[in-house]
C-alpha cells in the first residue's frame, strides 16, 4: 500500500490547517463536496479525515465526546513541503 495522500486528502489537511480549530466531518464536507447529499460526502470526508490521522498529520480533538472533531495540533507531523500553522512549532526551543 502507498503512503501517498490523494489530492483531496491533501486538500482537507490545508482547509483544516488554514482554517484553524476542530472540524467534523460534516463540516469537511459541506466546504469541499456541497453538491452532494450530507450524509454521503460526510462519509467521504471522514475516510479523508482517517487517512491524516493515521499518519499522525491531523489529531482528533480529546473534548470530542459524541462527535469526533479533527484539527492540525502542536503534536501533528507536517506534511513534506506543507506549511505548519503560526503557534505550531514542532520543536520548541527548550530554556537553558
Amino acid at each position: 500500500m502507498s503512503d501517498r495522500l490523494s489530492p483531496e486528502a491533501l486538500q482537507v489537511y490545508r482547509l483544516i490547517r488554514d482554517g484553524g480549530g476542530f472540524w467534523t466531518p460534516s463540516d469537511v464536507a459541506r466546504h469541499l463536496i456541497p453538491g452532494e447529499p450530507l450524509n454521503r460526502a460526510s462519509a467521504t470526508a471522514s475516510r479523508w479525515l482517517m487517512a491524516l490521522a493515521r499518519r499522525n498529520h491531523i489529531r482528533i480533538n480529546p473534548l470530542a465526546r459524541r462527535y469526533p472533531s479533527y484539527g492540525v495540533t502542536a503534536l501533528c507531523t507536517p506534511i513534506e513541503g506543507e506549511p505548519m500553522p503560526p503557534g505550531n512549532d514542532q520543536n520548541p526551543a527548550v530554556p537553558a
